[in-house]
């Protein structure tokens, strides 16, 4: 093997990265359904994008009470092997008292109690949080402690200090995407334009 000698490929292990076709095809599973039609496969990545104050935070609370109660307007909750969806809602930069607000709006669509904790909803502030590798951090802490069926990390550009950067956000979003297949959730973020 002397083609491309300096990437060093010829050692690296492949085995557990063919195909097994053996195993049998699974269906998607979907989240939502809006007007009868299925989106948000399980297990995947979901990018909200747009311009500051177009509503991305307003769509993420208006999905995550479809997925709370299992209805908001023509958008449905779906997935039937998870009767009690659990949302983990991660705000890396309003204050406080907006993150409240989202925390009322999405308790009122709902029709939950927003004065009370709730378990199946289950918010992390990271705002005050300082360094970007840090919110990671303590985003795969609270993944790995409340166990949610849907993540909604409201700042993807937060989770890295130079969002310019391809050899920094690359590998975050690998690891978005692994996150989402490893817990069997749907991760959903917002990506500022």
């Amino acid at each position: 093997p002397e083609f491309l000698q300096g990437e060093k490929w010829f050692g690296i292990d492949i085995d557990d990265d063919f195909l097994d076709f053996e195993e049998p095809y699974r269906p998607p599973r979907y989240t939502l359904s809006r007007m009868g039609v299925p989106f948000a496969n399980v297990g995947e990545l979901h990018i909200i994008t747009g311009k500051p104050g177009n509503g991305k935070t307003g769509l993420m609370s208006q999905l995550m009470a479809a997925i709370l109660c299992g209805k908001f307007g023509n958008t449905e909750y779906v997935l039937e092997e998870r009767p009690k969806p659990k949302v983990l809602y991660i705000d890396t930069e309003q204050g406080k008292d907006d993150t409240i607000a989202v925390k009322n709006r999405v308790c009122s669509l709902a029709g939950l109690d927003y004065t009370k904790p709730q378990e199946q909803f289950v918010i992390l502030r990271l705002r005050d949080t300082e360094d970007a590798k840090d919110r990671w951090r303590k985003i795969l802490k609270a993944i790995y402690i409340v166990k949610p069926t849907d993540i909604f990390l409201d700042g993807l550009l937060d989770i890295v200090k130079d969002y310019n950067d391809q050899v920094e956000c690359q590998p975050i979003v690998r690891e978005c995407m692994m996150a989402a297949t490893h817990y069997d959730a749907s991760l959903w973020s917002v990506l500022h334009e």
